[in-house]
C-alpha cells in the first residue's frame, strides 16, 4: 500500500485548492507530480511539485537537447526518463538514452551507453519511454531504429544490465507496466499505414491482446493502481484538434471520454490512490489539471510556476 506523509493541514489545503469533495469517498490529492518544463531558458528539463502545486523543484540541470518521458519509481524515490542528445554516429540526428535520477536531482545515472551496445553501435538508435516494474527491479522501454522506422519493447534490470527483447513488431511504443507485474500495455500500429491501437502483452506467455479497434489514434496508456482500468490519450483525425483523455476497463470494454475541452487534453496519469487523474491541457503554454477518475465534476488547474508543462507522471510521497 502506498503511504503519504502529508499532514492533515496540507491535505485540507490541497482539497480546498483543487475544489474536490472532502467526503469519505473522495481521494485527497497527495503525492508528487513530475513533468517536462518545455522551452524554458535552460532547455527542456524535468521538474517536480506537490499534487496541490506547492513545492515546485527543478530536478535535472544538464546541458542537452531535452530530458523527457519521466516516470516515478514505485517507492517515489527515483525518476526514470529519456535524455535526447546528438547521435554519436549521425551528427545531425537526435538519439535518446534512458537515465534515472533521485527525486532531488542527485545521482543521475545513464543506463544505456551513449554509443549503443552490440550490433547497434554504428546505427542511429534511440531508447524511449521507460516504465518501472512494480517491484522497482526492472525497467521496460521502447527501442527505435531511425532508418527502418521500427520500434520494439525491451526490458532491463534497473541498473541497465540484462537487456532483452519483448516484442517483434513493426512499431511497438509507449509501454506501461501493470500493477501486478504480469503484463505491459503499449501502442502498436497493426496496419501500414494505419492508426495506433492499444495492446497488452502477457509477460509469462508472450501472448498479445488487442484492446482498442477504432478509427482514432490511441496512445500513452496507463494502468490504474488497482489494475482494473487503463487511461489513455485519443486523437480522432476526423474530429480535428488533438487530443482527449479516455478511460476503459483493462479488458478493453467500457471505453469512455473523460475530457471535453477545446484544444489539447492528453498525457494522463493516475493518482497514487486511483481516485483522480492528472492531465496536461493547452498548446504552447500547457498546464496541468486534475479531475475525478470517474469523469464527474470539473477539472481543476494545479497552480504552479510559469512553466509550459508536458509529459506528466504522478507518484507517491517517498516511502
Amino acid at each position: 500500500m502506498r503511504r503519504s506523509s502529508v499532514s492533515l493541514l496540507a491535505l485540507a489545503f490541497a482539497v480546498a485548492a483543487l475544489g474536490f469533495s472532502s467526503g469519505p469517498e473522495a481521494e485527497k490529492p497527495t503525492g508528487r507530480l513530475v513533468f517536462l518544463a518545455y522551452g524554458s531558458a535552460s532547455g527542456d528539463v524535468l521538474w517536480t511539485m506537490g499534487a496541490d502545486g506547492t513545492g515546485a523543484r527543478r530536478v535535472t540541470r544538464s546541458r542537452v537537447i531535452a530530458e523527457v518521458e519521466p516516470e516515478w519509481s514505485p517507492d517515489g524515490r527515483r525518476i526514470a526518463y529519456s535524455r535526447s542528445e546528438w547521435c554519436p554516429t549521425e551528427p545531425f540526428s537526435v538519439c535518446n538514452r534512458i537515465w534515472t535520477v533521485n527525486a532531488d536531482g542527485s545521482d543521475a545515472r545513464r543506463l544505456i551507453p551513449r554509443r549503443a551496445p552490440g550490433p547497434l553501435a554504428n546505427r542511429a538508435v534511440s531508447f524511449h519511454a521507460p516504465t518501472w516494474s512494480p517491484d522497482g527491479r526492472r525497467i521496460a522501454y521502447e527501442q527505435s531504429i531511425w532508418e527502418s522506422q521500427r520500434s520494439n519493447l525491451y526490458v532491463m534490470n534497473a541498473d541497465g544490465s540484462g537487456r532483452r527483447r519483448l516484442t517483434r513488431l513493426r512499431n511497438a511504443r509507449s509501454p506501461a507496466w501493470s500493477p501486478d507485474g504480469a503484463a505491459i500495455a503499449f501502442t502498436h500500429r497493426p496496419e501500414k499505414p494505419g492508426n495506433r491501437e492499444i495492446y497488452v502483452l502477457t509477460l509469462k506467455t508472450g501472448k498479445l491482446r488487442r484492446l482498442t479497434r477504432t478509427k482514432a489514434d490511441e496512445s500513452l496508456p496507463q494502468w490504474s493502481p488497482d489494475g482494473r482500468r487503463i487511461v489513455y490519450q485519443r486523437w480522432d483525425d476526423e474530429g480535428g484538434d488533438c487530443c482527449e483523455v479516455f478511460v476503459m476497463n483493462a479488458d478493453g470494454s467500457g471505453q469512455r471520454k473523460l475530457t471535453r475541452r477545446p484544444g489539447f487534453d492528453g498525457g494522463p496519469a493516475w493518482s497514487p490512490g486511483g481516485g483522480l487523474i492528472a492531465f496536461v491541457s493547452g498548446g504552447e503554454d500547457a498546464v496541468i489539471y486534475v479531475m475525478p477518475a470517474e469523469g464527474s465534476g470539473r477539472a481543476q488547474r494545479v497552480r504552479s510556476p510559469r512553466l509550459a508543462e508536458y509529459e506528466l507522471d504522478w507518484g507517491p510521497e517517498p516511502g
